[in-house]
Protein backbone atom coordinates (compact mmCIF):
# COMPACT_ATOMS: atom_id res chain seq x y z
CA UNK A 1 0.00 0.00 0.00
CA UNK A 2 1.23 4.08 -0.54
CA UNK A 3 3.22 4.95 2.42
CA UNK A 4 4.26 1.80 3.61
CA UNK A 5 8.67 1.57 3.05
CA UNK A 6 9.02 -1.80 4.84
CA UNK A 7 7.17 -5.56 5.82
CA UNK A 8 8.52 -7.57 8.12
CA UNK A 9 6.83 -10.71 8.21
CA UNK A 10 7.09 -12.53 11.77
CA UNK A 11 3.73 -14.79 10.42
CA UNK A 12 4.19 -18.79 11.54
CA UNK A 13 1.80 -21.04 9.76
CA UNK A 14 -0.30 -22.94 12.24
CA UNK A 15 -1.73 -25.22 10.66
CA UNK A 16 -5.22 -27.53 11.76
CA UNK A 17 -3.96 -31.35 10.31
CA UNK A 18 -1.27 -32.86 11.88
CA UNK A 19 0.92 -35.12 10.12
CA UNK A 20 3.88 -36.65 10.87
CA UNK A 21 6.98 -35.60 9.31
CA UNK A 22 7.85 -38.83 7.09
CA UNK A 23 3.73 -38.03 5.95
CA UNK A 24 4.99 -34.99 4.51
CA UNK A 25 8.20 -36.17 3.35
CA UNK A 26 6.41 -38.63 0.72
CA UNK A 27 4.30 -35.62 -0.02
CA UNK A 28 7.13 -33.28 -0.76
CA UNK A 29 9.12 -36.33 -2.71
CA UNK A 30 5.62 -36.93 -4.38
CA UNK A 31 5.02 -33.30 -5.37
CA UNK A 32 8.76 -33.00 -6.75
CA UNK A 33 8.17 -35.98 -9.22
CA UNK A 34 4.90 -34.52 -10.83
CA UNK A 35 7.05 -31.05 -11.01
CA UNK A 36 7.79 -30.44 -14.70
CA UNK A 37 9.99 -27.49 -13.81
CA UNK A 38 12.52 -29.28 -11.33
CA UNK A 39 14.65 -32.19 -10.73
CA UNK A 40 13.45 -33.30 -7.82
CA UNK A 41 15.90 -36.50 -7.86
CA UNK A 42 19.11 -33.45 -7.22
CA UNK A 43 16.96 -32.05 -4.20
CA UNK A 44 17.23 -34.20 -0.49
CA UNK A 45 14.62 -32.95 1.82
CA UNK A 46 14.55 -33.20 5.66
CA UNK A 47 11.33 -32.86 8.18
CA UNK A 48 11.59 -32.55 11.91
CA UNK A 49 8.26 -31.41 13.67
CA UNK A 50 6.55 -29.69 10.24
CA UNK A 51 9.86 -27.94 10.03
CA UNK A 52 10.91 -28.41 6.18
CA UNK A 53 14.76 -28.30 4.94
CA UNK A 54 16.08 -28.23 1.61
CA UNK A 55 19.32 -29.17 0.10
CA UNK A 56 21.24 -30.32 -2.61
CA UNK A 57 21.10 -28.61 -5.79
CA UNK A 58 19.02 -27.19 -8.91
CA UNK A 59 19.75 -25.33 -12.20
CA UNK A 60 18.38 -22.03 -11.60
CA UNK A 61 16.80 -19.67 -8.88
CA UNK A 62 13.07 -20.24 -10.74
CA UNK A 63 13.74 -24.21 -9.95
CA UNK A 64 14.67 -23.10 -6.41
CA UNK A 65 11.98 -20.97 -5.99
CA UNK A 66 9.79 -23.62 -7.15
CA UNK A 67 10.81 -26.48 -5.14
CA UNK A 68 10.38 -24.23 -2.16
CA UNK A 69 6.91 -23.57 -3.06
CA UNK A 70 6.20 -27.17 -3.40
CA UNK A 71 7.29 -28.28 -0.69
CA UNK A 72 4.89 -26.19 1.25
CA UNK A 73 2.50 -29.37 1.54
CA UNK A 74 -0.47 -29.42 4.31
CA UNK A 75 1.53 -29.80 7.49
CA UNK A 76 4.31 -27.68 6.90
CA UNK A 77 4.78 -24.94 9.36
CA UNK A 78 7.84 -23.21 7.71
CA UNK A 79 10.34 -24.13 4.61
CA UNK A 80 14.42 -23.21 4.40
CA UNK A 81 15.48 -23.53 1.41
CA UNK A 82 19.26 -21.81 2.38
CA UNK A 83 20.96 -25.31 1.07
CA UNK A 84 19.41 -25.55 -1.91
CA UNK A 85 22.45 -24.42 -4.52
CA UNK A 86 21.86 -23.37 -7.68
CA UNK A 87 24.26 -24.45 -10.56
CA UNK A 88 23.37 -23.16 -13.44
CA UNK A 89 24.55 -26.59 -15.35
CA UNK A 90 22.27 -28.47 -13.60
CA UNK A 91 19.49 -25.95 -15.83
CA UNK A 92 16.22 -28.79 -16.36
CA UNK A 93 15.98 -29.32 -19.78
CA UNK A 94 13.05 -28.42 -22.37
CA UNK A 95 9.67 -29.33 -20.54
CA UNK A 96 8.98 -33.21 -20.81
CA UNK A 97 12.03 -34.38 -22.22
CA UNK A 98 13.82 -35.97 -18.77
CA UNK A 99 10.62 -37.81 -17.40
CA UNK A 100 9.11 -41.14 -17.98
CA UNK A 101 5.25 -41.07 -19.14
CA UNK A 102 2.84 -41.69 -16.99
CA UNK A 103 -0.48 -43.22 -17.80
CA UNK A 104 -3.87 -41.13 -16.97
CA UNK A 105 -4.49 -42.28 -13.58
CA UNK A 106 -0.68 -40.82 -11.83
CA UNK A 107 -1.55 -37.59 -13.84
CA UNK A 108 -5.14 -37.55 -12.68
CA UNK A 109 -3.83 -37.88 -8.98
CA UNK A 110 -0.71 -35.60 -9.31
CA UNK A 111 -2.98 -32.99 -10.25
CA UNK A 112 -5.82 -33.89 -7.59
CA UNK A 113 -2.96 -33.72 -5.39
CA UNK A 114 -1.60 -30.68 -6.40
CA UNK A 115 -4.79 -28.99 -5.98
CA UNK A 116 -5.59 -30.32 -2.31
CA UNK A 117 -2.02 -28.85 -1.47
CA UNK A 118 -2.80 -25.12 -2.91
CA UNK A 119 -4.83 -23.48 -0.83
CA UNK A 120 -5.54 -20.89 -3.65
CA UNK A 121 -7.78 -24.09 -4.67
CA UNK A 122 -8.21 -26.88 -1.90
CA UNK A 123 -11.42 -25.48 -0.56
CA UNK A 124 -12.94 -26.29 -4.28
CA UNK A 125 -14.55 -29.24 -5.33
CA UNK A 126 -12.97 -29.11 -9.18
CA UNK A 127 -12.70 -32.13 -11.41
CA UNK A 128 -10.13 -33.44 -13.49
CA UNK A 129 -10.57 -35.70 -16.75
CA UNK A 130 -7.79 -37.00 -19.29
CA UNK A 131 -9.84 -37.70 -22.31
CA UNK A 132 -6.14 -38.19 -24.22
CA UNK A 133 -2.63 -38.91 -23.35
CA UNK A 134 -1.33 -35.38 -22.17
CA UNK A 135 -4.86 -33.65 -22.52
CA UNK A 136 -6.61 -32.34 -19.22
CA UNK A 137 -9.64 -30.99 -18.63
CA UNK A 138 -10.66 -29.11 -15.57
CA UNK A 139 -14.10 -28.29 -14.76
CA UNK A 140 -16.12 -27.01 -11.31
CA UNK A 141 -17.07 -23.87 -9.91
CA UNK A 142 -14.51 -21.60 -8.28
CA UNK A 143 -15.47 -17.99 -6.74
CA UNK A 144 -12.39 -15.64 -8.15
CA UNK A 145 -10.46 -15.51 -11.37
CA UNK A 146 -7.72 -16.11 -9.40
CA UNK A 147 -8.42 -19.62 -8.41
CA UNK A 148 -9.16 -20.68 -11.78
CA UNK A 149 -6.13 -19.58 -13.13
CA UNK A 150 -4.40 -21.04 -10.12
CA UNK A 151 -6.01 -24.55 -10.89
CA UNK A 152 -4.76 -24.62 -14.77
CA UNK A 153 -1.40 -23.47 -13.08
CA UNK A 154 -1.07 -26.46 -10.97
CA UNK A 155 -2.24 -28.99 -13.71
CA UNK A 156 -0.16 -27.31 -16.56
CA UNK A 157 2.87 -27.96 -13.81
CA UNK A 158 2.35 -31.55 -13.84
CA UNK A 159 4.34 -34.19 -15.94
CA UNK A 160 2.47 -35.73 -18.36
CA UNK A 161 0.23 -32.87 -19.34
CA UNK A 162 0.98 -30.81 -22.74
CA UNK A 163 -2.34 -29.22 -22.76
CA UNK A 164 -5.30 -28.10 -20.77
CA UNK A 165 -8.77 -27.19 -20.96
CA UNK A 166 -10.21 -24.78 -18.93
CA UNK A 167 -14.04 -25.52 -17.98
CA UNK A 168 -13.45 -23.84 -14.51
CA UNK A 169 -16.57 -21.51 -14.27
CA UNK A 170 -16.51 -18.68 -11.67
CA UNK A 171 -19.52 -17.61 -9.37
CA UNK A 172 -18.84 -15.08 -6.84
CA UNK A 173 -20.70 -16.12 -3.55
CA UNK A 174 -22.66 -12.79 -2.58
CA UNK A 175 -21.16 -10.48 -5.87
CA UNK A 176 -21.63 -6.89 -5.24
CA UNK A 177 -23.18 -4.15 -7.57
CA UNK A 178 -21.14 -3.63 -10.49
CA UNK A 179 -20.94 -0.13 -9.18
CA UNK A 180 -19.80 -1.49 -6.13
CA UNK A 181 -17.22 -3.60 -7.67
CA UNK A 182 -15.79 -0.69 -9.97
CA UNK A 183 -15.25 1.24 -7.25
CA UNK A 184 -13.38 -1.42 -5.00
CA UNK A 185 -11.24 -2.10 -8.16
CA UNK A 186 -10.59 1.82 -8.82
CA UNK A 187 -9.36 1.70 -4.89
CA UNK A 188 -7.49 -1.30 -4.78
CA UNK A 189 -5.48 -0.14 -7.94
CA UNK A 190 -4.89 3.36 -7.34
CA UNK A 191 -3.73 1.94 -3.57
CA UNK A 192 -1.14 0.30 -5.10
CA UNK A 193 2.14 2.43 -5.46
CA UNK A 194 3.35 0.23 -8.08
CA UNK A 195 1.15 1.18 -10.64
CA UNK A 196 2.00 5.22 -10.25
CA UNK A 197 1.80 6.07 -13.78
CA UNK A 198 -1.07 4.18 -14.99
CA UNK A 199 -3.80 5.61 -16.39
CA UNK A 200 -6.30 2.67 -16.58
CA UNK A 201 -10.50 3.36 -17.06
CA UNK A 202 -12.36 0.78 -15.33
CA UNK A 203 -15.82 -0.56 -16.13
CA UNK A 204 -17.98 -3.53 -15.37
CA UNK A 205 -20.50 -5.55 -16.60
CA UNK A 206 -22.44 -8.42 -14.89
CA UNK A 207 -19.11 -9.01 -12.94
CA UNK A 208 -17.21 -8.98 -15.95
CA UNK A 209 -14.18 -6.34 -15.68
CA UNK A 210 -13.54 -4.04 -18.84
CA UNK A 211 -9.98 -2.34 -18.67
CA UNK A 212 -8.49 0.23 -20.91
CA UNK A 213 -5.83 3.13 -20.87
CA UNK A 214 -1.92 2.73 -20.84
CA UNK A 215 0.76 1.70 -18.41
CA UNK A 216 4.64 2.70 -18.38
CA UNK A 217 5.54 -0.72 -18.24
CA UNK A 218 4.41 -4.54 -19.36
CA UNK A 219 4.77 -6.08 -16.08
CA UNK A 220 2.08 -3.23 -15.31
CA UNK A 221 -0.37 -5.51 -16.35
CA UNK A 222 0.64 -8.69 -14.93
CA UNK A 223 0.27 -6.18 -11.28
CA UNK A 224 -3.34 -5.12 -12.71
CA UNK A 225 -4.53 -8.76 -13.25
CA UNK A 226 -3.01 -10.06 -9.85
CA UNK A 227 -4.57 -7.09 -7.76
CA UNK A 228 -7.88 -7.52 -9.50
CA UNK A 229 -8.49 -10.73 -10.19
CA UNK A 230 -8.22 -11.30 -6.26
CA UNK A 231 -11.36 -8.78 -5.63
CA UNK A 232 -14.57 -10.90 -4.61
CA UNK A 233 -17.20 -10.48 -7.49
CA UNK A 234 -14.94 -10.33 -10.38
CA UNK A 235 -15.86 -13.23 -12.90
CA UNK A 236 -13.75 -12.15 -16.00
CA UNK A 237 -11.36 -9.51 -17.05
CA UNK A 238 -10.77 -8.15 -20.34
CA UNK A 239 -8.18 -5.75 -21.49
CA UNK A 240 -7.60 -2.96 -23.98
CA UNK A 241 -4.62 -1.76 -22.37
CA UNK A 242 -1.32 0.19 -24.79
CA UNK A 243 2.08 0.30 -23.12
CA UNK A 244 3.93 2.99 -23.53
CA UNK A 245 7.48 2.10 -24.44
CA UNK A 246 9.86 4.19 -22.30
CA UNK A 247 13.18 3.02 -21.78
CA UNK A 248 12.90 -0.96 -19.79
CA UNK A 249 15.63 -3.64 -19.11
CA UNK A 250 15.22 -6.39 -20.43
CA UNK A 251 17.33 -8.08 -17.66
CA UNK A 252 14.16 -6.41 -15.32
CA UNK A 253 11.42 -7.85 -17.37
CA UNK A 254 13.55 -11.62 -17.57
CA UNK A 255 13.96 -11.48 -13.47
CA UNK A 256 10.23 -10.16 -12.78
CA UNK A 257 8.66 -13.27 -15.33
CA UNK A 258 11.35 -16.12 -13.21
CA UNK A 259 9.39 -14.48 -10.27
CA UNK A 260 6.20 -14.74 -10.93
CA UNK A 261 5.38 -18.25 -8.94
CA UNK A 262 6.66 -16.02 -6.06
CA UNK A 263 3.51 -13.66 -6.20
CA UNK A 264 3.22 -12.26 -2.80
CA UNK A 265 -0.16 -14.81 -1.50
CA UNK A 266 -1.20 -18.13 0.33
CA UNK A 267 2.05 -19.52 -0.06
CA UNK A 268 4.16 -16.64 1.48
CA UNK A 269 5.80 -18.37 3.94
CA UNK A 270 8.80 -17.10 6.46
CA UNK A 271 11.81 -19.16 6.32
CA UNK A 272 13.47 -20.63 9.53
CA UNK A 273 15.06 -18.21 12.04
Amino acid sequence: MRGVKGVRNALWVSTRVERTDDEIKSDIRDRFESDSWINGRLINIDVEDGAVALSGAVGSLRERNRARLDAMVTGVRFVDDKDLAVKPSLRVPERGRAYPVRNPEQVIRAITDAFRDDPRVSRFHLNVDMPALGVVVLSGIVDTPEARRAAVQDAENTVGVSRVKNKIAVRPPDAPSDAQLANTIRNALRGDPYLRGSQITISVNNGVVYLSGTADRPDMIDRINEIVSRIDGVVDINYDIEKEHHQSSLSIEEEKRSRVILSPSPYCLPKAP
